[in-house]
């Protein structure tokens, strides 16, 4: 069987693609990493969907999607080609695809209670006590559970992540899910002090602006800082903000955070075509043209 496998780009995405490889051992695996923007989920499953490894397969090949969804118009295509694979299965947690229940083969943690991870891993049959430890700390980072005793470990994933690149990550990690307590240790040691120096000089001095609300939010454009450190940064340094936006220009989105149990932020995204958590949510925006615009002399 050949599963081809659709990812988000973030921690939780990688560790998905981890875990199928755990649960899949014997079969061949091909995994598309996907983002917002230019290298959404959706362009890349339709072009999946047309090309000879989908309509030829006659039964040897499967679909997975994992914490990243597809919009509706796209899995309503999914839904047409599914008699065409072995098996079919998207998993997100992300509160804004209240739509799911449309598809038996969309499972949906509509209370974001697990992250992609943990959702794979629930799902598979293989088990393993080292496997379910970083699935453990993928999802305390993913879903900000700063109460958890898995949390430090999976803010050092993230460090790890951000400094060594996602190639590097998954080399790292195939087969051996405790990595990062073996020889790498020192390298995620100097990443975490260059990635919190970093965050700091962006977080202590964002733009504060005045919503249609009339609520304070705090405005930063980022480069390739880590967005959820810099938004709860921001948010610890400025209490008198209600959340965060940041711009990040080189993926054309806007990704925004806000405190727990305050301001929905995917109400805000969800408006401008985008989705997410309450505390944490993002939308797209095509900043490359507003640019190029800008730039006309």
């Amino acid at each position: 069987m050949h599963v081809f496998h659709f990812t988000h780009s973030d921690l939780d995405g990688l560790a998905c693609s981890l875990v199928a490889k755990f649960n899949f051992p014997n079969d061949k695996i091909t995994t598309v990493i996907c983002d917002y923007g230019d290298k959404s989920v959706d362009e890349a499953i339709s072009k999946f969907l047309e090309s000879p490894e989908c309509t030829c397969s006659r039964g040897t090949v499967a679909l997975l999607v994992t914490d990243i969804a597809p919009s509706l118009p796209v899995c309503k295509e999914i839904d047409k080609h599914k008699n065409m694979f072995s098996w079919l299965l998207v998993q997100d947690h992300h509160k804004t695809v209240n739509w799911s229940d449309e598809f038996d083969w969309f499972e949906h943690d509509k209370l974001n209670e697990r992250c992609g991870a943990k959702m794979l891993y629930d799902w598979g049959h293989r088990k393993s006590d080292v496997v379910e430890d970083f699935v453990m700390a993928v999802d305390a980072y993913d879903r900000w559970c700063l109460d958890s005793p898995y949390r430090k470990r999976g803010e050092v994933l993230n460090d790890l992540l951000k400094f060594i690149g996602h190639e590097n990550f998954l080399l790292e990690f195939e087969g051996d899910f405790e990595a990062d307590r073996g020889k790498i240790l020192p390298v995620v040691r100097i990443a975490k002090r260059k990635l919190d120096a970093d965050v700091i000089s962006v977080a202590e001095n964002p733009q504060v602006l005045e919503d249609s609300e009339g609520r304070w939010f705090a405005f930063v454009v980022l480069g390739d800082e880590d967005v959820s450190s810099v938004g709860h940064k921001i948010l610890e340094l400025r209490p008198d903000v209600s959340y965060v936006a940041m711009v990040i220009p080189k993926h054309n989105v806007v990704s925004l955070r806000s405190r727990k149990n305050q301001v929905d932020v995917s109400e805000i995204a969800k408006k401008r075509g985008g989705g997410g958590h309450r505390e944490a949510a993002g939308f797209v925006v095509d900043f490359k043209d507003a640019l190029l615009e800008k730039c006309k002399f």
